[in-house]
């Protein structure tokens, strides 16, 4: 069963209302950021969104709108009747380019030569036809 953030997460998320940046996005940085650096680490159960509100005197929406920011990036997951834990594997493990070693899985593979299509040949190989010196000098306007 997931470890459980209890009471005492106001101390660690203290919100700043004066602060000119929206509530919801000084909940999702400071979750984000004791996510990354383990203070919440992989597993541990969040609290809900209605008794994370009334910690932290709050509206539920500005709770709901954190943990969806946070569920969109990858950083938490979401179960119905399970809660929302934070997630096994954090976004920037995947996106981290020491971790991966081995061949690309396919190579891009340049032909010196250019290659047409078949009707591409065909235009290409039909000779160009003028009339008259008018149309001539028309395309050459062009």
């Amino acid at each position: 069963m997931a470890n459980q953030v209890k009471s005492g997460i106001t101390n660690i998320f203290e919100l700043q209302p004066q602060d000119s940046t929206p509530l919801y996005r000084q909940l999702y940085e400071r979750l984000r950021l004791a996510i990354l650096t383990e203070q919440l680490t992989a597993g541990v159960q969040l609290p809900s969104t209605r008794s994370l509100a009334s910690e932290l005197g709050v509206s539920r929406n500005t709770v709901l709108l954190a943990y969806d920011q946070l569920l969109a990036e990858g950083y938490i997951e979401g179960k119905v009747g399970s809660g929302t834990t934070v997630a096994q594997v954090l976004p920037e493990s995947l996106l981290s380019t020491s971790n991966h070693k081995s061949k690309p899985q396919f190579e891009y593979k340049q032909s010196s030569q250019k290659r047409l299509s078949d009707r591409g040949t065909a235009l290409a190989q039909t000779p160009l036809i003028i009339k008259s010196t008018t149309e001539y000098k028309d395309w050459q306007l062009l």
